[in-house]
């Protein structure tokens, strides 16, 4: 079976490639949408590092424990990491909910500033939630944060207020 794939630029292609699209179509899975390993805390130390230097911001659903990171070379600028505590529930309920702050984080990675490390922290109430509410969750413990990128504001004219010509300067 021939694999077709772009390679992450910070893998540098280690990974398996994934699986070609039936009917000879060349597409990816969702390029631009998944949390690549390469993203991703690993080790406990990350983690722990994290947990003891990090501030923290809570939500209903979820909770985001934010450091610094160490720039190192050949590492990625945001690395993102996703706790789930056995209370949620079996295996199954706790990969789900890991799976579904993925996939709700990955189209976020481009507006998130760079040279942090982040974990979320799955609560209860994220078992049953709808997955417009965990983005929204997300991005909002981010903007608190202060963690989003400034977004380029359009200037419009008509909503700027302007002095009629001739108008004297209230003091």
């Amino acid at each position: 079976m021939q694999t077709n794939r772009l390679p992450c630029a910070f893998c540098a292609g280690k990974r398996n490639p994934s699986p070609q699209y039936p009917r000879g179509e060349n597409r990816t899975y969702g390029e631009n949408r998944l949390v690549k390993r390469c993203y991703s805390l690993k080790r406990n130390k990350e983690f722990r590092h994290v947990y003891r230097k990090g501030q923290s911001k809570a939500a209903r659903q979820l909770v985001l424990v934010y450091a610094k990171a160490g720039v190192k070379p050949k590492q990625p600028p945001l690395r993102v990491g996703f706790s789930v505590s056995k209370k949620l529930g079996n295996s199954v309920v706790r990969n789900r909910v890991k799976r579904r702050l993925r996939e709700s984080f990955g189209p976020m990675i481009p507006c998130v500033k760079g040279g942090y490390n982040l974990i979320f922290i799955a609560r209860e109430p994220v078992v049953d939630e709808e997955f417009t509410a965990i983005q929204s969750a997300m991005r909002s413990l981010l903007r608190r944060a202060n963690l989003l990128k400034e977004e380029k504001k359009k200037t419009n004219e008509h909503s700027a207020k302007r002095d009629p010509e001739g108008a004297e300067p209230k003091q």
